[in-house]
This record gives structure tokens, C-alpha cells and sequence, in this order.
């Protein structure tokens, strides 16, 4: 306006457009500089994922902190239960019953995908109370299938290359009766169809020659 009315020489016009560029580029430069600065400030306020207490202080004032080296450790009052269990165990799964002295503890919230020395590990969602400190070590079990049926001794059960067998007593004598083994373990097994009576438990040496007895007495019995 100044230069349109006559009060101003065209060359000072020019140098303060010159002058106001020059402005605006600094203060295009300071707002990224103050942009680059909160980002900045961002990675020196540490703030913790949840509320809690601290366990371990492993850095003190003066102390190089590195990249990906911890300062502090911290828990909260909720704990967690991890264990690990061998990578080929694929009956390992999400929302099974995980027990405790026979006691449901709670249920399988995640498997990890990660290894550590070469074991998977899952994370458990406790539904009861564990008495014990972070960090402590107890066994547990998975309970991985479940089913209705006859547990025997595994010593009731006879091998032959025809399946597997029980000695059932009938009458005076007993008689060999196929069965199929759902479930196993060391002592006991889960057996269809459920033996209609009583059954031998002895060697499968023994159990092999039962039926060529007759007259057999049983000195002793027992309900599994």
C-alpha cells in the first residue's frame, strides 16, 4: 500500500519481500525442529505397560542404558502361570482344564510362538489363587482329552496278534474277551466294550493260559 500511494521506493519493496520469504522459512524450520523435539521427548518419559511394584532396579543414575537393556523389573498383582512342554506334543491346546493337585487351576489362554531352550510354552488364565511367589517353579497338569468308559489295571490287558484282549470269568473257567484301548498310561487304561464281570489280573504269560483252567478259584478280587 505504501508503494502504491508513492511512500515507498520500489527497491525497498523488494527487499522486504526478500526479507518476509526469509521469515517464513525459519519459522517453517523452527516448527519442524519443534515437531522433531516432542518426538523426541516421546523416548525420555518411560512409562510402565500396567501398574505396579518394583521388583529390581538394574540401571542407576549415571549408568549407560543401551538399547533393548532393561532398567527395571516390575510386576503387578495379577499373576500369570507359563509352562513348557516339548515342541512334538501336539495335544497341547487353547481352553483346555489345567490342574493342580488334581484340582482345576484354570484354562490355557495362549500358546506361544516362540521357543525358549527348545520347548513351547503356553500361558495359563488362573482361576484360583497360587500361594507362591513370582518366579517359582511347581508341576501342573493338562488335562488334554476326556471320556467316559472302563478303567483297568494294565496288567488285565493280554496282547495277541488278533488285538487286545481281557480274561473274563465266566462260570468256572474265564474266556478271553477283545476289547479296544481308548486312553492309557503307566498303571491304567480306558477299555470299550466294559467287561460284564470279573476280569484276571496277572502276567499276559498267565492271562494266556487262563482258559485252559477249569475250575478256577479266586482267592481275592478287587473294583477298579
Amino acid at each position: 500500500e505504501l508503494y502504491e500511494a508513492g511512500g515507498l521506493a520500489k527497491e525497498r519493496l523488494e527487499i522486504s519481500k526478500v526479507s518476509v520469504g526469509i521469515k517464513e522459512g525459519i519459522v517453517e524450520s523452527s516448527k519442524q525442529k519443534i515437531t522433531q523435539l516432542t518426538h523426541q521427548i516421546s523416548y525420555l518419559k518411560i512409562v510402565a505397560p500396567f501398574d505396579g511394584e518394583i521388583d529390581t532396579i538394574f540401571l542407576r543414575e549415571g549408568d549407560l542404558a543401551a538399547s533393548g537393556k532393561a532398567i527395571l523389573s516390575m510386576s503387578s498383582g495379577a499373576k500369570k502361570l507359563l509352562f513348557s512342554y516339548p515342541p512334538h506334543n501336539t495335544a497341547i491346546k487353547k481352553g483346555q482344564t489345567v490342574l493342580l493337585d488334581s484340582k482345576s487351576i484354570g484354562t490355557i489362554r495362549s500358546i506361544q510362538t516362540t521357543s525358549r531352550d527348545g520347548l513351547m510354552s503356553a500361558e495359563v488364565e488362573l482361576t484360583s489363587h497360587i500361594d507362591l511367589p513370582v518366579g517359582s517353579s511347581l508341576k501342573i497338569d493338562v488335562l488334554t482329552r476326556e471320556l467316559v468308559g472302563c478303567i483297568v489295571p494294565i496288567d488285565a490287558i493280554l496282547h495277541k496278534s488278533s488285538g487286545t484282549f481281557v480274561m473274563l470269568k465266566e462260570g468256572d473257567r474265564f474266556a478271553s474277551m477283545k476289547v479296544e484301548i481308548e486312553m492309557s498310561d503307566r498303571d491304567k487304561v480306558s477299555i470299550q466294550p466294559c467287561p460284564d464281570g470279573e476280569i484276571a489280573v496277572a502276567s499276559e504269560v498267565k492271562l494266556a493260559q487262563l482258559p485252559a483252567y477249569i475250575g478256577v478259584h479266586i482267592a481275592g478280587k478287587y473294583d477298579e
